[in-house]
């Protein structure tokens, strides 16, 4: 029985390990293919992944949504449990820079109020260059230690 187990773990990690590396490879080649000059007014994300400088996390099991709205310098979403809120501006043809905002205290299952530390933390005080490629959005930031990547949700404004 456990001989059996173990060449079924090794297929499950090794799956996962190339659907990680496909999705990291996918941002790099997109990097390259982009347009690096944000063209959206307003915007409705949902975030897919975080790359920091030691970790990668690939968000699966709930949504994270961010919409940013440039005319009135704002950004507001939810992130499966909790809303934020917080000012955005525009930093040249390319650049976003969002404030500190404010969140709502409801306590949530501990690996939802963990993602939503990891999200808000990488998002606030932050400057990303954005790059939009079909529904794909990246926002890189710190010199590329960190990147979000995200997909368009498209809403009735659009």
């Amino acid at each position: 029985m456990v001989k059996n187990i173990i060449p079924l773990l090794a297929l499950i990690l090794s799956a996962c390990g190339a659907q990680n590396a496909a999705i990291v490879s996918n941002e790099e080649s997109m990097n390259e293919q982009s347009s690096s000059v944000i063209t959206f007014n307003t915007i409705a994300l949902q975030l897919n992944s975080i790359k920091t400088k030691d970790n990668y996390y690939l968000l699966e099991s709930f949504g994270i949504n961010l919409s940013i709205d440039l005319k009135n310098e704002s950004y507001t979403g939810n992130s499966g449990c909790n809303s934020f809120f917080g000012k955005v501006e525009m930093v040249g043809q390319d650049k976003l820079l969002f404030g500190v905002g404010g969140i709502t205290e409801m306590m949530c299952e501990q690996s939802v109020m963990e993602w939503e530390s990891r999200f808000l933390n990488a998002l606030m005080e932050s400057e990303f260059t954005v790059n939009e490629s079909g529904k794909t959005v990246l926002f890189s930031g710190d010199e590329g230690i960190k990147t979000m990547s995200f997909t368009r949700i498209e809403t009735a404004e659009e």
